[in-house]
């Protein structure tokens, strides 16, 4: 009974942890094959496409020409705004709707490369 347990709990792990990471572009190619299925999308916010109603966020991020509209309820990063490169983590229900379970939001670099240009001469 005990190895049932076990063999259970890690299928179960298995299962969770083998979520397709997927480009937008790459999503949208599988088509209708893949809808109902998890996956891991990852993309731009679309800028403008932001719309907070009642808990629920709907947004649409873009990457290789292609755009997904994305429904999510559940805590929104504060880095959470247009242009900012997000994954979701969910089911793909239609051409029209990603509905997402988890938001991840990619934070900015902070490094900033020093400029290779000599420094300017201050002598007449």
């Amino acid at each position: 009974m005990l190895g049932v347990a076990v063999g259970f709990l890690s299928y179960k792990a298995f299962e969770s942890s083998s979520i397709y990471y997927l480009r937008v572009s790459e999503l949208k190619q599988k088509g209708e094959t893949a809808y109902g299925d998890k996956f891991r999308v990852s993309g731009e916010v679309a800028p403008g496409s932001i719309q907070r109603d009642l808990g629920t966020l709907q947004f649409v991020i873009a990457e290789g020409g292609q755009q997904l509209p994305v429904r999510y309820k559940g805590p929104v990063p504060d880095i959470f705004r247009d242009g900012a490169e997000v994954a979701v983590e969910g089911r793909y229900q239609s051409a029209d709707l990603f509905e997402a379970t988890k938001l991840l939001t990619k934070c900015p670099s902070k490094y900033q490369p020093q400029s290779t240009a000599p420094p300017e001469s201050s002598t007449p």
